[in-house]
């Protein structure tokens, strides 16, 4: 009975060891999982380093080839850190502004820099127009995420004031010494936006009064039991 047992752990043990798959059932070697062990990490080897990797083609003297070096501004660790970022545009830009100082550094008008810059925009093309709305060496300058957010914010901002067809759209809408409800002028500014395709706009007050001047809420009146506000478009600001 003592033996069986010891020979049920032993069978146990033998078959959750690592090396159980190197032994077959009988007890003998399996020399067929031993090759094949061997072989992969032959292979594996031959990615440890880019020499090992062009040893392997030399040796097997069926292929020519040759080394060239290629140097990639953004590394695949700094990748696979923007990636796991949740603000991805802020993990780029963090990234981007050391890159872009030394690149500055060698002269961005040369072909080298040219090339690099073309690879990052193609990697990080969001972040990279970004940085392109307010210039690179503005961006450089600036050396802080949310300052360079902040700078965008203000160009696409006034890029969305001075848009004509939206300032054709209130024209037509909004009339001058006449008073609105919210409700009225939220309906107004949300349509021309999406009429005009205005991006990352929402249509807040502080908004219309870029167009217009426009009064503190004011009361009206009552109609039955209830108080009446609105807002008087005094005073418009564009000229078409």
């Amino acid at each position: 009975m003592t033996s069986h047992i010891a020979k049920t752990v032993i069978r146990e043990l033998l078959e959750r060891t690592l090396f159980s798959k190197y032994v077959n059932m009988d007890g003998s070697i399996n020399y067929y999982m031993i090759d094949n062990t061997l072989f992969d990490n032959m292979v594996n080897g031959y990615y440890i380093s880019g020499d090992n990797f062009l040893n392997a083609y030399k040796k097997t003297k069926k292929f020519i080839v040759s080394a060239s070096k290629e140097t990639h501004i953004v590394t695949d660790e700094q990748k696979s850190r923007i990636e796991a970022s949740l603000d991805k545009l802020k993990a780029s830009l963090e990234l981007l502004l050391p890159i872009l100082k030394d690149l500055k550094e060698k002269g961005l008008n040369t072909f080298e820099v040219q090339l690099s810059l073309k690879e990052i925009e193609k990697e990080h093309p969001t972040a990279f127009r970004t940085i392109k709305t307010i210039g690179i060496e503005r961006a450089i300058e600036l050396n802080n995420v949310v300052k360079i957010q902040k700078a965008v914010a203000e160009i696409e901002g006034k890029k969305h004031k001075e848009h004509f067809g939206f300032m054709g759209y209130l024209k037509k809408h909004i009339n001058v010494k006449s008073n609105y409800t919210w409700s009225q002028l939220n309906t107004i500014l949300s349509n021309g936006i999406k009429e005009c395709q205005l991006i990352k706009v929402k249509p807040t007050l502080e908004f219309l009064r870029n167009y217009y001047e426009v009064s503190d809420r004011k009361y009206i009146g009552t109609t039955g039991n209830k108080k009446i506000y609105r807002y008087i478009i005094e005073k418009c600001k564009f000229n078409l």
